[in-house]
């Protein structure tokens, strides 16, 4: 974390990834979740300090997310395997759209559909948010969905574009 933010800080770098790994907690998922997000939740304090310290964190947009979720039940080892439904944290200095959460599960964990232009709860038109409609929105917030080096990269939306930064939705 100090040396992405000390490339920010000297201009060499505007972006980075971050990986944390030990949350694949296949067997004795309480046991191991535990310290991994009091690790991260400390790694995520400390990213903001320094942004702080270092002047940039107005101009901070940290993405947290994962490649899958877990099951919302245990296996045989006390363990949680793949899920394929996940979820993404964006997080900025004071934002307007911040504090609020588009999109939920059920009891069971299984996607609720959003109405992609209001994105609240629609079960007969609405949609799943994906990976794909997260990077999309981020893309646009921060200016540069048409880039040229991301046309190589479509994101394959259909045409569906989620404006879950604008805070008068949701």
């Amino acid at each position: 974390i100090l040396n992405t933010m000390a490339t920010f800080k000297s201009g060499l770098s505007a972006s980075a990834d971050l990986y944390m790994s030990g949350f694949d907690t296949h067997a004795n998922h309480d046991e191991d979740h535990e310290p991994n997000l009091a690790a991260l939740t400390t790694g995520i304090n400390y990213l903001w300090h320094l942004a702080e310290s270092y002047g940039l964190a107005d101009r901070l947009v940290v993405y947290l997310s994962s490649d899958f979720g877990r099951t919302p039940h245990y296996n045989s080892s006390e363990g949680k395997d793949h899920w394929s439904v996940g979820s993404s944290i964006i997080m900025a200095n004071n934002p307007s759209w911040g504090n609020r959460v588009i999109g939920q599960t059920d009891a069971a964990q299984n996607t609720i559909k959003i109405n992609p232009n209001t994105l609240k709860e629609d079960a007969v038109n609405g949609i799943d948010i994906e990976p794909k409609h997260v990077h999309d929105a981020l893309r646009r917030e921060l200016g540069i969905a048409e880039e040229e080096m991301f046309s190589p990269y479509g994101l394959r939306t259909n045409g569906v574009h989620l404006d879950i930064f604008n805070p008068n939705l949701g």
